[in-house]
């Protein structure tokens, strides 16, 4: 949407010598429409799934018509025929890419769960270790190992009995180093493939579409580097090559940087965010700069700028230095990942260099529309890519801007001594000196705000926060971080010759990260500089960018836009003030979110309050925020009311610190028994509650949790001064009622708590969370008998004893759930006391009613 949308805005531009004179022949930009035409019918494809037979009908009847029209001289038939032929052409490139599947695609051996194979295949792109990051570390209760990640192009699957031949590609894990592996390499591996992953929780980012985009159709995970045998090496020398070269770069920047300064190096000169931790990631989006660590259009224009200014100053001719600029763009391609913002900024600079070689001006709305299409041609499904969608919308504002801008006429001053000119030239000399700086931060300002403002709801919608102090601080930082990649690249280069000679350079480089850094992180703390945002609804997305982009062609045809721009204000208040709502919502709603073998679950109430029920996973606390924050964006809240932790055990809590990020808590409740001085993360939590002014409550039995005058919330465990051999013993348990239903969350109660409960009088419940994850031990079967559960739901990892707790459960009606199987699953009680459920990995399933 986004993409197509910004392809057509600046049709109007071609140089700023014609940009005073109105175009309102909007033909005389043809890549414009047909760029516009091929997004089309991407789009049609991808939301309808067109019929290929149609498609290849569509185009034979417009070549038809454009034969027929050319001899018939009928140019504007022979124009649209053109039009629908490429509508026709981007639909059937996408259904080539997305839907069509050759039947010896390995995507079809895997649609049903997680299979163990031996795969032989060619690694298809140069593999990428991902360390375990510092904070990865510090939240996993169990040990972590670095990744390799690659590419694999299937070729056979390797049986006892026989080999089938295979295609397709996957995407491979390897848990731990493999060095040596290489683009072009034929290898044998043993792993565990399976699908492309869907969503399992409301608003989680789409990996599947993400992977499949990028022409993967599963996934592979190989447990050891052992299990992975190179039959032979690759010999493309272009890859070896580029991977020598990589590897080479990578060398240069470990040697002249501190640790602090090497993750945010390699994101800028390389292209690679794998150590970037989330603390410096937030402080890049909240700053607004988060475009900064992604190799895109600003960083491809200053490597231009900075190697044409060095090709000048070594005395090359302008043509020389040129070609200069393309040969070594062409080189640092061949390091640098290659992203749509890159492709784009390259063909524009391809471009470029070809109008100065001919003596012609180049950067237009055509260029743009170019890069569009060479984009789409490549890999239609980019035109749905956030980063491509947002790049060519600032361009578009850039093209824009130069297309309605009107140059300042240089007046002679004795031909008007009263004029503007003429004052100027009288005032002192040191505010003559400022003008050039003044009116380059009032352009700057200019094209930074409109970029702001035009990107503003696709970054809301995508990373749910809007970044006011972004539209200072971009400013202000371009030159410094122009400067400091020009001395990045600098020593980079010199880093390659030999790592000793970039020191020097890279001792500068790295004081200049580090500053930047500084600054990103102080700007990422300027109160109300951002703020959290639910993502706003699709339609007024739409709505959005539909207002600019008639905007923007009113303007370029000088037709009077001030009702249109109006439109496009009062559509972006009416957004805000419906994201700024509070939510509310018809009955109870119970949500057990998927966080593999932890724990995570969301309370909504009537009245719009929450509230949260542990936020931890064993091996990552970062899959427990990542659920929750994804599930409160998507539910349209901005806070949490109230955060209940059960128990000190890491995979119930150690997803919550980072929640404090992103999301206002107004209180959280533990029992006396959480706080440990030998566990830092029971420490962590109540000082950054403080912190945060955060109120802190200790709960036990009998304790009541007042959110909602319809919900009853009573803390059933645990017991006043009582002494548990364990943490999962005194786990906090709640009972939700409302409406007659009630729910009871356990956390890990076992053993002599798990008694103490059953020593109260029995009820009736209708959903219970399955004690201590599902396990056998802590789901015996008096606690059947005393509560009865219609539905069980165990929050597991992969390993969970389905069928024997089903077992257990069956013999009383009970219905058991999990949520390694089920993805997030959702309870929902209406106003009249109706419970249905909805599964998240299974959401075409109609809800069923409880009893």
């Amino acid at each position: 949407m986004s993409a197509a949308g910004t392809a057509i805005r600046p049709e109007a531009v071609s140089t700023p010598d014609d940009c005073a004179v109105p175009r309102k022949n909007l033909g005389r930009y043809p890549l414009v429409s047909l760029a516009l035409a091929m997004s089309v019918g991407i789009v049609f494809d991808r939301l309808f799934r067109l019929d290929p037979r149609g498609i290849v009908i569509l185009s034979a009847v417009a070549v038809v018509v454009f034969l027929m029209a050319i001899r018939a001289r009928l140019i504007g038939v022979s124009a649209t025929a053109v039009l629908v032929l490429c509508v026709a052409g981007g639909a059937f490139h996408h259904h080539l890419a997305w839907w069509s599947v050759p039947a010896s695609d390995i995507g079809s051996q895997l649609q049903h769960g997680s299979v163990l194979m031996k795969i032989r295949g060619r690694v298809a792109e140069r593999p990428a270790v991902f360390p375990v990051r510092s904070d990865t570390r510090r939240r996993s209760a169990i040990p972590l190992t670095d990744v390799t990640r690659f590419a694999i192009d299937c070729e056979a699957i390797v049986t006892p009995d026989r080999t089938i031949a295979v295609s397709g590609r996957l995407h491979a894990d390897i848990s731990g180093l493999l060095p040596g592996l290489t683009q072009g390499d034929t290898v044998t591996v043993l792993g565990e493939a399976s699908g492309l992953p869907a969503p399992r929780n409301p608003g989680e980012f789409n990996v599947a579409n993400s992977l499949k985009r990028q022409g993967l159709r599963g996934t592979l995970r190989i447990n050891d580097p052992e299990l992975v045998e190179v039959a032979s090496a690759g010999v493309n020398p272009i890859s070896t090559a580029g991977g020598w070269l990589r590897t080479r770069c990578e060398a240069a920047l470990q040697r002249s940087l501190s640790e602090k300064s090497l993750p945010i190096a390699s994101a800028l000169l390389l292209g690679d965010r794998a150590m970037i931790t989330r603390d410096v990631r937030s402080s890049f989006i909240e700053s607004g700069t988060m475009h900064l660590l992604a190799i895109s259009g600003l960083h491809i224009g200053i490597l231009t700028g900075f190697i044409f200014a060095c090709c000048r100053v070594c005395g090359l001719s302008g043509r020389q230095s040129v070609v200069a600029v393309l040969a070594l763009l062409t080189i640092y391609l061949g390091v640098a990942d290659l992203r749509p913002p890159v492709i784009r900024a390259c063909v524009l600079v391809s471009i470029w260099g070809v109008g100065k070689l001919l003596r012609r001006p180049s950067f237009s709305g055509n260029s743009l529309a170019a890069a569009a299409i060479v984009v789409l041609a490549l890999n239609p499904s980019d035109l749905f890519d956030v980063g491509a969608q947002l790049s060519f919308l600032a361009v578009a504002a850039i093209l824009w801007l130069i297309a309605v801008r009107k140059k300042p006429e240089q007046t002679d001053v004795a031909a008007d001594p009263d004029g503007d000119r003429a004052a100027e030239v009288l005032l002192p000399r040191w505010r003559q000196w400022l003008l050039p700086v003044q009116r380059w931060l009032w352009s700057a300002y200019q094209t930074t705000g409109l970029i702001w403002l035009l990107t503003m709801p696709l970054v809301a919608s995508a990373f749910n926060v809007v970044s006011l102090v972004g539209l200072v601080v971009n400013v202000l930082l371009i030159p410094f971080v122009g400067a400091a990649l020009c001395i990045g690249f600098v020593s980079l280069a010199l880093g390659v010759v030999d790592p000793h000679l970039g020191m020097p350079s890279g001792f500068v480089f790295d004081c200049l990260l580090r500053l930047l850094l500084s600054a990103v992180e102080a700007a990422s703390r300027v109160e109300f500089g951002h703020f959290y945002v639910p993502p706003p609804p699709q339609w007024w997305l739409l709505g959005v960018y539909s207002f600019v982009a008639v905007a923007m062609l009113w303007v370029v045809a000088r037709r009077g836009s001030k009702w249109v721009w109006s439109g496009v204000v009062l559509w972006t208040v009416f957004g805000i003030s419906l994201a700024l709502q509070p939510s509310e919502r018809a009955g109870l709603r119970c949500t057990f979110l998927s966080v593999g073998h932890g724990l995570s679950v969301l309370i909504e109430t009537p009245s719009g309050r929450t509230l949260l029920y542990d936020a931890g996973s064993l091996a990552n606390g970062q899959t427990a925020t990542r659920a929750v924050e994804q599930t409160l964006w998507e539910h349209g809240y901005r806070h949490i009311d109230s955060l209940v932790i059960s128990h000190a055990d890491i995979d119930h809590y150690n997803g919550v610190a980072p929640l404090f990020e992103t999301f206002t808590i107004h209180s959280i409740r533990f029992s006396s028994l959480f706080v440990d001085e030998s566990q830092d993360g029971t420490v962590e939590i109540p000082d950054l509650a403080r912190r945060n002014e955060t109120a802190l409550e200790e709960v036990l039995a009998g304790d009541a949790i007042r959110l909602d005058p319809e919900v009853t919330i009573t803390v059933l465990h645990p017991e006043t001064d009582a002494a548990y051999g364990s943490d999962n013993a005194g786990s906090v348990v709640l009972q939700i009622e409302y409406r007659g239903r009630r729910i009871l969350l356990t956390g890990d109660l076992e053993n002599e708590g798990l008694w103490s409960l059953l020593a109260k009088p029995e009820r009736k419940v209708d959903v219970l969370l399955a004690p201590h994850h599902g396990s056998l031990a802590a789901n015996p079967l008096a606690l059947a008998e005393w509560c009865e559960p219609t539905w069980i739901v165990a929050s597991s990892g992969r390993r969970f004893p389905g069928d024997r707790l089903r077992n257990q459960y069956g013999r009383y009606g009970s219905r058991v759930l999990s949520t390694s199987e089920e993805g997030a699953i959702e309870f929902t009680i209406s106003p009249a006391g109706e419970i249905t459920r909805k599964s998240w990995r299974a959401a075409e399933e109609k809800p069923e009613s409880g009893r």
